[in-house]
């Protein structure tokens, strides 16, 4: 039963290629009055309705290949737009028929194969890419950056797996959860058709003030957290509980820069207080110290406090001269060495603080570097795209003329034989001539 029907439809676009020489003949034999009567009579003005419409009731490439031959054995011309929905059917061999027959008689069908192939071949890589596509959702660590002041910690989560990375412009089924020891966020993006879920959890050093901490959306691609420390003002030495770094955790260096100031006071003076306690502390224990002393002789010598009226006692602070050379060489020495260190901090200080405006520089002389890169390379691409419109257009307008004047010289020549005008060439215009020629040949070979 198929291959009847197949041969059913063979037989029909045979009959139909024979329908249009027959049209064709009937037309110049019974006579028409105007050019345009011999046209219509025929297959359409631009001589490809009745093809077309023929051209897409094909099921199978087989049936368009027995199509395509009818036509080339009538000698009548194809459209781009045949070719294209072969296609983009799949019919490559009746695609490259009508490209060779398009080839023979000097018409360029290249922009239209290109631009089909590349569409083709565009959807064919979104296919492709959508097996490689997973149901499950990738978890990754956001890249963020953390500083801190006397007061506030200060955290800036981007929307990507590093900082210097595109990331994702928005989340969505964001969620928060701040207590006074953790903080814990995650979304869900969607980034180069790839879905993520970005997820951040940690344990603070320290407790927080989570009723005076807030959050917000700093700019497109970020989220940026303001946390109250509980012990205020205070310096933490890191920002987790746990000495293993959190993945994907880096410096926010422009704040700290600006708090370096504040919490280098905060420092000294908790270091000053600190100094302060333990020299109270050792004073009180030696008082403690000398009144046990003093209460232990009395009660082991009753008779000392009857005569002390009579015996003077020798002075608390009584000590030898050697001892005094001793604690002072000993404070001295205790002196430089706080000399030293402070002067090892100072010079620290101003190393890092150097190595931090060189890297400040440094970085933002690369970031200007890539942002001209990118804007010479937007120029050289927009340049590139107006220049091939421009020549496409000019290919375009030349093909149209070309033609639009074979198609009145195909019709005029058409007329003047069918009122039995004779055909003579200007004699001023050879490529007239050269035309007229070449559709009285087309015309014969029709018959």
């Amino acid at each position: 039963m198929a291959s009847f029907v197949r041969q059913r439809r063979i037989a029909a676009m045979w009959f139909a290629a024979i329908l249009i020489t027959t049209t064709l003949r009937m037309s110049i034999v019974d006579g028409a009055d105007t050019k345009d009567e011999i046209v219509d009579a025929t297959v359409g003005a631009d001589g490809s309705t009745t093809i077309s419409d023929m051209f897409e009731s094909c099921q199978t490439q087989d049936d368009a290949l027995v199509f395509v031959k009818s036509i080339l054995d009538a000698e009548t011309d194809f459209l781009p737009e045949h070719i294209e929905l072969s296609m983009k059917r799949g019919w490559w061999d009746a695609a490259k028929e009508m490209v060779q027959s398009m080839k023979t008689k000097g018409r360029d069908v290249s922009i239209v194969v290109r631009q089909t192939a590349s569409a083709i071949r565009r959807q064919a890589d979104e296919l492709v890419q959508s097996l490689t596509r997973k149901d499950l959702l990738q978890t990754v660590a956001p890249a963020f950056q953390w500083a801190q002041s006397g007061d506030y910690l200060h955290i800036n989560v981007k929307f990507a797996h590093r900082l210097d990375s595109p990331g994702a412009l928005h989340v969505t089924d964001e969620n928060i959860t701040l207590t006074n020891s953790s903080l814990y966020f995650s979304g869900i993006s969607v980034h180069s058709n790839q879905k993520r879920k970005y997820e951040l959890d940690f344990d603070f050093l320290h407790e927080v003030d989570p009723e005076n901490s807030s959050w917000s959306s700093a700019s497109v691609g970020r989220l940026t957290f303001t946390i109250k420390k509980m012990d205020a003002p205070s310096v933490w030495s890191r920002l987790t509980n746990s000495k293993a770094k959190v993945p994907n955790m880096h410096t926010w260096w422009e704040l700290k820069e600006k708090y370096q100031e504040e919490l280098t006071r905060i420092a000294d003076d908790k270091e000053k207080e600190t100094k302060t306690e333990n020299v109270t502390d050792t004073d009180v224990a030696a008082v403690n110290s000398n009144e046990s002393v003093t209460e232990t002789q009395e009660s082991t010598n009753p008779s000392s406090s009857e005569n002390a009226t009579e015996v003077p006692n020798p002075p608390a602070s009584a000590s030898s001269p050697e001892t005094d050379a001793e604690d002072e060489e000993k404070e001295k020495k205790e002196q430089a060495m706080k000399e030293k260190l402070k002067q090892l901090e100072q010079d620290f200080k101003k190393k890092r603080k150097a190595i931090d405006v060189e890297l400040k520089r440094r970085k933002k002389a690369a970031e200007e570097a890539m942002k001209e890169k990118d804007k010479n390379f937007d120029e050289a691409k927009k340049k590139l795209k107006e220049e091939y419109e421009s020549e496409v257009k000019k290919i375009e307008s030349e093909l149209n003329s070309r033609r639009n004047e074979l198609e009145e010289q195909y019709k005029d020549t058409r007329f003047r034989i069918q009122t039995g005008e004779e055909i003579s060439p200007p004699a001023n215009d050879q490529k007239a001539s050269d035309t007229d020629a070449a559709g009285s040949s087309w015309f014969s070979n029709i018959f």
